[in-house]
C-alpha cells in the first residue's frame, strides 16, 4: 500500500529542499490514488459516525454494537463491516462523508489482528488527515502504537466501553462543514457529479426516482406465492427489497412486514440452539423460533395498521386485546423490532443446568400460544386484506467455518414456518376471515448454492432468481439514474452516451462496451461508471475520454477480482492463488492448460465449476460462443453442453476469462475485435 514512499537525500536549507520537491513533484500518481480513494465520496453527513465492525468480536464490542443501534439520531456508516467486503474507495468514501470515525483494534493474539488492524489504522490516519474527529478502541492488552496513543482508548470492560463511547458522541461536534480537499475542488460543469451510491439501499430517498423492475420484482409485488429471492452480490437484492416494501406499504389491503435481523441478533439464535443436544430438539427449536418472530411481527405490524387510521371502537377493543396478550408473553408492542430480540434472545440463553428438551423449549418460546395470537391478528384485519412479509439479511447467519447443517436448518425451518403461516391464514373460521398470505426470502445465490447440497429436494423450494440477461433491462439502471440526477432536473431526451461518454472505446460503441466490460449487475455496472466519471473529473475534462475509461477500468477490475476472493470464503474456496496463476495468461484457455495450472489444488473440478458458476470462467458451447453463467445449476448445464460440443468436434474444451477481471490480472483483450469469437453473458 505504501510502496510509492520513498527518500530524497538534500544538503540544501529548507526553503531549496521545498522549492525543488514542488519543482520535480509530478502530481499524476498523486491524482490517480486521490481519484481511486475518494471515488465514493459524498457531501459530509450530519450525525454519521463510521462505525465498523471487527472481524473477530468480545462481549465488549458486541454491547458497543448494541448501543450504537440503539441511538436513532446517528447514521453508522458501514456498521456490520468487518473492512473486508468491499475495495479501499468505498471505505475511504465512507470516512470522508462521516462526521466521525469510531474504529475497533483486535489483540495482537487475535487471528485477524495484523490484517484488520493494519487496515483500521490506515482508515483512522486518513480521517485524521481529513480532520474528522477520530476515536480508536483497542483492549487495555493492546499497548497502543505512539502516534495513535493520544486517539485510542482501551477498555477493560463492556461498561467502561459504552460510557466512554456515550460521552465522546455528546462531545462530538454537531455540524461540521462540508470540506473538500486538493484537486476535487474543480469547477468542471458535467451534467452530473456521480451516478449515485452502487450500493443503493444506502440511497433510499432517491431509489424510487430510478429503481428498474424485473419480472422477478413484480413477482414480489404479486403475492401470489411465498418464495426464496435468490442473486449474485450486487445484483440487486436488498434494494428490491427496499422498493417492493415501499411500494406494497402504500397499497390498500395490504400489510407490509419488513424483518432485517442484525448480525447479532442472528448470531444470538443460533448460539442459542447450540444447548440442543439432538436434532429433533433443534429442528423443532428453529420451526418454532421462526414462528413464534413472524407471529408476533405480524401482530404487531396490525396493532400499528389499525391505530395509523380512523377506526371504530369494536376494532380499538380488538386491537387492545391483541396488546394485552402480547405483553402477557412479554412481547412489548412499543418496543422496536431490535429490542424485541434482544428481550427474545435472553430469554432462549437457558442455564447449562437447564434441561433442554421440546416442552423447554416451548415454554420459552411461548407455542401454545402463538394459536392465540393468529385469532386475535385476523380479528383486526379486514377479509380483502393480505399479509405480505419480507425478509434480508439472512446471509448475516454465514460463516465461512459455520456448521452448514446448523445454518442450513436455521433458513430451511423459516420456509417450513412461512408456509404453516400460509395455510393458517387461508383458513376460515367463525369471526376470522380468510388472509392471503406470502413470504419473500432474501438470500445470496452462493449460500444457497451450499445449503441445496443439505436438502433432500431442492428442486421442490420455490425460488425467483434475480438475472439480468436482458442487456437492454440492466444498460436502463445507468440510463434510469443518470436521468434521475441530471443537473436541470429528469428530461425524457437526456442520453448519457451522448453527453457524458465518448462514441466508442477500444472500437466499441460506449454503451456496448460497457456492457461487455462490467458483470451483468447493477453494482458493477454502476461502480465501473462512477470511475470513470470521477476520473474525467479529476481531471478537469468536461467528457469522459477513452482514456478516462482506461485508468477507471483498472480500478473496476481489481474491485471485480477482490469481489470475488471475498465471496469465495463462503465456501472455503483458495480462489486467490488460483486466480492469480492465471495471471498474464491468453483471455482463451485450454483444459490441458487449466489441468496443470489446477494440478496442485485438492478439488481441482470443484475449483472449476465455482469459477464458472461465478462468471470467472466463461465455457464454449459453440464454434467461438462462450457463455458466462451464474449459479451451480447454470454452471453444471454448461458444462455438459461444452463437454458435449467439444466431444462432436473432437477439440479440447476451452475456456474463457470474463473481461471484467482481465485488467488487474494482465490479461489482454485479445478477443475484443475477433469476429469468429462470441461472448455471451448469462447474468
Amino acid at each position: 500500500m505504501f510502496a510509492t514512499v520513498g527518500r530524497i537525500d538534500h544538503t540544501e536549507d529548507s526553503n531549496e529542499f521545498a522549492n525543488r520537491i514542488l519543482r520535480d513533484y509530478e502530481p499524476s500518481a498523486g491524482e490517480q490514488l486521490l481519484t481511486a480513494l475518494l471515488e465514493d465520496a459524498g457531501p459530509r453527513e450530519n450525525a454519521s459516525i463510521f462505525a465498523p465492525s471487527a472481524p473477530e468480536s468480545n462481549t465488549a464490542l458486541s454491547q458497543l454494537d448494541k448501543f450504537l443501534g440503539r441511538q436513532g439520531e446517528l447514521n453508522l456508516v458501514a456498521r456490520g463491516d468487518d473492512l473486508t467486503l468491499a475495495p479501499l474507495s468505498y471505505y475511504t468514501g465512507s470516512v470522508y462523508r462521516s462526521s466521525a470515525a469510531i474504529l475497533p483494534l483486535l489483540n495482537e493474539g487475535a487471528a485477524s489482528a495484523r490484517t484488520h488492524n493494519a487496515r483500521a489504522s490506515f482508515l483512522a490516519g486518513f480521517a485524521v488527515g481529513q480532520e474528522i474527529p477520530t476515536l480508536l478502541l483497542a483492549p487495555k492488552s493492546l499497548n497502543p502504537p505512539l502516534d495513535y496513543k493520544d486517539r485510542m482508548f482501551r477498555f477493560g470492560s463492556a461498561v467502561e466501553l459504552t460510557s466512554k463511547i456515550e460521552a465522546w458522541i455528546q462531545n462530538l461536534q454537531k455540524d461540521p462543514s462540508d470540506r473538500r480537499v486538493g484537486r476535487l475542488r474543480v469547477s468542471v460543469e458535467m451534467p452530473i457529479s456521480t451516478f449515485g451510491r452502487y450500493v443503493a439501499e444506502e440511497e433510499l430517498d432517491a431509489l424510487s426516482d430510478y429503481y428498474v423492475p424485473t419480472v422477478q420484482f413484480e413477482n414480489i409485488l404479486s403475492g401470489s406465492f411465498s418464495t426464496l429471492f435468490l442473486g449474485r452480490k450486487g445484483t440487486g437484492k436488498s434494494a428490491a427489497m427496499e422498493q417492493a416494501t415501499r411500494v406494497l406499504s402504500r397499497e390498500t389491503g395490504v400489510l407490509t412486514v419488513a424483518l432485517k435481523p442484525a448480525s447479532y441478533e442472528i448470531q444470538g439464535m443460533l448460539q442459542a440452539a447450540e444447548s440442543m443436544s439432538t436434532s429433533s430438539e433443534l429442528s423443532y427449536f428453529f420451526i418454532n423460533l421462526w414462528r413464534h418472530l413472524l407471529y408476533t411481527e405480524i401482530a404487531i405490524s396490525a396493532i400499528e395498521a389499525v391505530r395509523s387510521q380512523p377506526s371504530s371502537v369494536e376494532a380499538i377493543g380488538q386491537v387492545e386485546d391483541l396488546e394485552s396478550f402480547l405483553v402477557s408473553m412479554n412481547v412489548d408492542p412499543q418496543a422496536d423490532f431490535s429490542a424485541r430480540m434482544e428481550t427474545l434472545i435472553e430469554r432462549l440463553t437457558l442455564g447449562e443446568s437447564t434441561t433442554i428438551n421440546q416442552a423447554a423449549i416451548a415454554e420459552s418460546l411461548k407455542v401454545s400460544n402463538l394459536a392465540r395470537i393468529l385469532t386475535l391478528t385476523k380479528r383486526i384485519l379486514t377479509p380483502q386484506s393480505r399479509v405480505s412479509v419480507l425478509i434480508d439479511n439472512l446471509d448475516k447467519a454465514w460463516e465461512p467455518d459455520s456448521e452448514l447443517t446448523d445454518v442450513s436448518r436455521f433458513l430451511l425451518s423459516l420456509i417450513d414456518a412461512s408456509r404453516d403461516l400460509e395455510r393458517k391464514f387461508a383458513q376460515s373460521r367463525s369471526g376470522e376471515p380468510s388472509v392471503t398470505f406470502n413470504t419473500t426470502i432474501f438470500l445470496r445465490q452462493d449460500i444457497f448454492d451450499a445449503i441445496r447440497k443439505r436438502v433432500a429436494e431442492p428442486d421442490k423450494l420455490p425460488i425467483e432468481t434475480i438475472e439480468w440477461r436482458d442487456q437492454e433491462l440492466l444498460i436502463r439502471v445507468l440510463e434510469e439514474r443518470y436521468l434521475a440526477k441530471r443537473r436541470g432536473g429528469r428530461s425524457k431526451s437526456g442520453d448519457v452516451w451522448k453527453e457524458l461518454f465518448p462514441q466508442e472505446v477500444n472500437g466499441l460503441s460506449a454503451r456496448d462496451y460497457f456492457l461487455w466490460r462490467s458483470l451483468p449487475r447493477p453494482r458493477d455496472l454502476i461502480h465501473f461508471a462512477n470511475l470513470c466519471l470521477s476520473t474525467a473529473i479529476n481531471r478537469n475534462h468536461s467528457l469522459v475520454t477513452q482514456d478516462d475509461v482506461a485508468t477507471a477500468e483498472s480500478v473496476y477490475s481489481r474491485f471485480a477480482v477482490d469481489a470475488l476472493i471475498v465471496e469465495s470464503a463462503s465456501e472455503g474456496m483458495p480462489v486467490q492463488e488460483t486466480v492469480l496463476n492465471l495471471g498474464g495468461l491468453e483471455s482463451t484457455i485450454l483444459a490441458s492448460d487449466i489441468s496443470v495450472i489446477f494440478s496442485e489444488l485438492s478439488s481441482p473440478d470443484d475449483m472449476l465449476e465455482w469459477l464458472i458458476r461465478t462468471s470467472f470462467l466463461g465455457v464454449e458451447v459453440g464454434p467461438g460462443e462462450f457463455r458466462h453463467v451464474e449459479g451451480s445449476a447454470e454452471a453444471r448445464t454448461h458444462m455438459a453442453l461444452a463437454s458435449r460440443f467439444a466431444t462432436k468436434s473432437g477439440a479440447e474444451p476451452r475456456y474463457r476469462i470474463h473481461p471484467a477481471f482481465r485488467p488487474h490480472l494482465q490479461i489482454r483483450d485479445d478477443d475484443l475485435h475477433d469476429g469468429l469469437v462470441t461472448d455471451v453473458t448469462l447474468g
